[in-house]
């Protein structure tokens, strides 16, 4: 593994980790895994559109 910087010396912003743990057994089949999908997506884009929490967001999947 290379020694470098870290990704947050390109962005200084203070960072706040979240953790969303989500079902996705099969209990969840149907209407609530699209429910919870659709709340995910809702999630990622208002935390896109937030002047405060945009540049100290890094998002994965």
């Amino acid at each position: 593994m290379p020694i470098g910087l870290p990704d947050f010396v390109e962005n200084p912003e203070p960072r706040c980790p979240v953790i969303l743990l989500c079902d996705t057994s099969g209990s969840m089949a149907g209407a609530p895994i699209d429910a919870l999908n659709e709340g995910l997506a809702t999630f990622k884009s208002e935390v896109y559109q937030d002047e405060i929490a945009a540049p100290a967001q890094k998002l994965r999947s």
